[in-house]
């Protein structure tokens, strides 16, 4: 059944909405506060200045200079440590995505520092170890997905074969991982999302595909509340049991 572009609209946001209802049912546990004395992984080197590409990209899509310098300047006092975690071939393409960012930010062309920093940050979401996360890697590429399709929608002339390889791979990594979210509501607004993705990315419909960036990046950020809070509740011990001797 063809589904007219407000068809479309309606139904994710209906999903979204369902998938809200599911955060907010959820039982909010405190993590535990990290060791003073315990060995900071790659993992958490990577995703910490991954996070300052995340902003970069948001504010160089909104032409925000300060933004840009904000994250420029929270990424350089982790550089050092981000190069020991990566390989040579990822500290080379990383290197080559932060010296473009500098040089398109002198000239204001935020397009060319959205777009690279995006791409820094595919980097350090390739370096991850996987079987170290709590959160599946396949979580942190659909987050890429969406930041690169948003890119990719901003630019003056949309190239839809590289948006079509994104909602392809953002396809494939839900596929990944889909049995692993038994929320049912979450999981119909991450189907309903990625079908609409790779619909509208066929189609070479802009706006519905900057949408459905915009609904990938607020799923992805239910998907890690979810994992995370999975994590916790498996941790914790059976009514009526203690934890290990010297654990809580």
């Amino acid at each position: 059944m063809k589904c007219s572009t407000g068809c479309f609209r309606s139904l994710i946001t209906r999903s979204l909405a369902l998938a809200v209802l599911f955060a907010g049912s959820a039982t909010a546990q405190s993590p535990r506060a990290p060791s003073s004395s315990a060995r900071i992984d790659p993992n958490t080197v990577l995703l910490s200045a991954a996070s300052p590409f995340e902003d970069m990209t948001e504010f160089a899509l909104d032409g925000n200079q300060a933004g840009i310098d904000r994250s420029l300047k929270a990424y350089s006092h982790q550089s050092m440590r981000v190069d020991g975690v990566l390989s040579t071939s990822q500290r080379v393409r990383l290197h080559a995505r932060t010296a473009a960012i500098a040089k398109t930010r002198r000239t204001a062309d935020f397009a060319g520092v959205a777009m690279n920093a995006v791409e820094a940050y595919g980097v350090l979401v390739q370096a991850l170890r996987p079987e170290r996360l709590t959160v599946p890697v396949e979580v942190a590429r659909l987050d890429y997905a969406g930041f690169k399709l948003k890119v990719l929608m901003q630019q003056g002339t949309s190239d839809w074969p590289s948006a079509r390889v994104v909602a392809r791979n953002a396809s494939m990594d839900w596929s990944a991982i889909r049995k692993r979210v038994r929320d049912p509501s979450l999981q119909d607004a991450m189907d309903v999302d990625i079908a609409g993705m790779r619909r509208a990315t066929a189609a070479g419909n802009r706006d519905m595909a900057r949408f459905s960036a915009d609904v990938d990046l607020a799923l992805v950020d239910l998907l890690e509340t979810y994992f995370e809070g999975s994590r916790r509740s498996s941790a914790l011990p059976a009514a009526g049991q203690g934890g290990a001797e010297g654990q809580p």
